[in-house]
């Protein structure tokens, strides 16, 4: 779980192990205001869960597979991250869910959050209103709030 300064976020890039082949199942974000994620926190991205694993590429026809299907992994894992975007979304905690990938194991390496303050989150500088109130305007790429976030260990009960 990742707590950070902005009041609203617009996506996430996550960094996995990237080192061979390889993509990670059951993947979830989802933000909270709270933090405690018992229900009100809301869901930005869900690749669903299974049981089991598949092999790389991920065809999910190996004995072990279970109930997996390719649609249960995320992208290919890469160098450069692998970038998730959403609607603005209200929130100060940001949690990461994931399954294994090819081994038992799973593999963090690094979270930028993007997001914005003010009201919106706006792109569109068209007419010259931003939309974030003076702010700078989130430029996709550019991680914003980093200066403020720390990352919280999970507790002994999250698993």
């Amino acid at each position: 779980m990742i707590l950070y300064g902005c009041s609203q976020t617009v996506g996430a890039t996550i960094w996995h192990y990237y080192g061979n082949d390889r993509a990670y199942c059951s993947q979830k974000l989802a933000m909270s205001a709270t933090g405690e994620f018992a229900g009100e926190e809301i869901v930005v991205m869900d690749t669903g869960t299974c049981s089991g694993w598949c092999t790389f590429p991920i065809t999910c026809t190996n004995g072990q597979a279970g109930d997996c299907t390719a649609d249960n992994y995320g992208p290919t894992e890469a160098a450069d991250g692998n970038a998730f975007t959403w609607e603005a979304t209200s929130g100060r905690y940001l949690r990461h869910w994931s399954g294994r990938g090819q081994n038992s194991g799973v593999h963090f390496m690094e979270i930028d959050i993007y997001g914005c303050e003010g009201e919106s989150c706006a792109t569109d500088t068209a007419g010259g209103d931003s939309g974030t109130g003076g702010l700078s305007v989130w430029t996709p790429g550019e991680p914003l709030c980093l200066s403020q976030r720390e990352v919280l260990l999970p507790r002994v009960a999250d698993g």
